[in-house]
């Protein structure tokens, strides 16, 4: 067991620490990849967070780039609270094989609240959020946010089942309002308003929305509204 006590640091260079990693697993243990990466999602069912940080550097040492364990460590990090760094990693490691979607759907959120909207929609494409409300929701702001209005409105659709919620509306309008299509946002900015009039972001889209369908009369009414 001491060779696993030796930090890191003392060895000059990552191929002599593998070397000893290979030792003691390979060698010495006579453990597999499959038999450690095993282990170590033992450690992650039993939540032991830390000493599973520890271990997944080991496993990167002997095996380099293998996308498991990069998913592996990606969970760990958003367990551990590196929430940005963690979904990064685990978005990363996707390579279309069967994930969990209890991950996918945490990072994603991760991901939604630092705007990184591209990688949403990346991963988004190959996995289908189905009927999942938030997911759509997610999606649907990030295929806007991305220049991609016409594929934004049916996910943004999807969104308002079984809930309709200003924003979705607010982001429909404005992604039919891209595509030209000023009724249909004039509709969706009407929604999204009489949900929450309070909304000053709404009240202008919907103001501007009239002008563009040439409804003067509607839009100075919204104007003289307090």
């Amino acid at each position: 067991m001491l060779i696993i006590m030796i930090p890191l640091s003392i060895y000059k260079s990552r191929e002599l620490y593998r070397f000893y990693l290979e030792t003691y697993y390979i060698k010495y243990k006579k453990e597999d990849m499959n038999s450690m990466v095993k282990r170590a999602h033992i450690l992650l069912k039993k939540e032991r967070y830390k000493e599973l940080k520890e271990y997944l550097v080991q496993l990167d040492v002997l095996y380099p780039q293998n996308s498991e364990i990069m998913g592996l460590t990606g969970i760990n990090y958003m367990n551990l609270g590196e929430k940005k760094k963690g979904a990064e990693l685990f978005i990363s490691s996707i390579d279309g094989s069967e994930v969990s979607r209890k991950y996918i759907q945490e990072a994603i959120k991760i991901l939604f609240e630092e705007k990184l909207y591209g990688d949403i929609v990346s991963v988004l494409l190959k996995f289908d959020p189905g009927e999942n409300p938030e997911m759509n929701h997610i999606f649907g702001i990030s295929l806007y946010q991305t220049g991609r209005y016409k594929e934004a409105i049916p996910v943004l659709k999807k969104a308002l089942t079984p809930v309709v919620t200003p924003e979705d509306c607010y982001y429909l309008g404005l992604s039919y309002d891209k595509m030209k299509d000023f009724q249909n946002a004039v509709l969706y900015f009407e929604k999204g308003y009489k949900l929450n009039p309070r909304d000053e972001l709404l009240k202008k889209a919907l103001i501007d929305a009239y002008r563009k369908a040439g409804n003067l009369q509607n839009a100075e009414k919204m104007l003289r509204k307090k």
